[in-house]
């Protein structure tokens, strides 16, 4: 998929690490024909599949950006095609949508914060930005609408933590940062350590590379904490597959 003009073009790749079977997720995914997908399947430990997809993407020089699908979010369309218009309208070198923490302890927490976080593990829930701060409470459903005036016109914010929820990165960041998990951060061997996400917004900061959410891509994060079996990392062969775009953006979103 390339979108732009004379001026400016774009040509993003999604990518797709799973160690999971997610129907909701996997259907959504096929859904998205108007741009390639590379679905990186059950590579364990965690860092394995992002050294395969970082390898893969610096290789494929006709891509711009990268964009990371996590196997537990659920994304629309529509999320997609505003992250591509995001990026066509200002050169944002890492900007991603936002979601939930979990749907248990954490469900009213976003997975954002506005101060950068040091990868060493402990409780950092309190730094995480709150729905309420950003959304109209609907005290029908507990849950939240529309965003609140302040940020209707303005929806883009700068952040310095941001997970990985659609996060898409510009190739020149790429060429700069390595994915790594926060192993070296906590005296762990490689193997044991994960967080890759954590890592890669603290090195972002490190390298004053900024970071920006889009508060209109609001997205539905499947974690939970508790009886969550179904959402357990699978132990079948590894395996990629690219899927290839279908349709032409041009006519979806202008």
């Amino acid at each position: 998929m390339t979108i732009g003009n004379h001026n400016k073009q774009i040509n993003p790749l999604i990518v797709h690490p799973s160690p999971r079977d997610i129907d909701i997720v996997q259907e959504a995914l096929e859904s998205i024909s108007f741009i390639d997908r590379l679905i990186v399947k059950y590579y364990r430990p965690e860092y394995l599949a992002y050294e395969f997809i970082q390898d893969y993407f610096l290789k494929h020089k006709e891509y711009t950006h990268l964009i990371i699908w996590p196997d537990d979010l659920v994304v629309q369309k529509k999320h997609v095609m505003r992250l591509v218009l995001d990026l066509f309208e200002k050169p944002y070198k890492v900007i991603g949508g936002i979601c939930q923490i979990d749907n248990d302890w954490y469900s009213d927490k976003m997975i954002i914060s506005l101060k950068p976080l040091h990868p060493t593990r402990g409780d950092r829930f309190r730094y995480f930005e709150s729905f309420d701060d950003y959304y109209q409470k609907d005290y029908e459903t507990g849950g939240w609408g529309e965003l609140l005036p302040l940020y209707q016109d303005k929806p883009i914010i700068r952040t310095y933590w941001q997970g990985f929820p659609l996060m898409a990165i510009e190739r020149s960041v790429l060429n700069e940062i390595t994915f790594r998990n926060d192993s070296s951060f906590n005296n762990l061997p490689k193997n044991e350590g994960c967080c890759l996400d954590d890592v890669f917004c603290y090195d972002c900061s490190m390298e004053d590379i900024p970071m920006h959410t889009d508060l209109r891509i609001r997205m539905h994060h499947l974690k939970k904490n508790v009886n969550n079996a179904e959402l357990l990392p699978k132990g079948n062969r590894p395996y990629t597959k690219l899927l290839a775009q279908k349709e032409e953006v041009m006519e979806i979103i202008f």
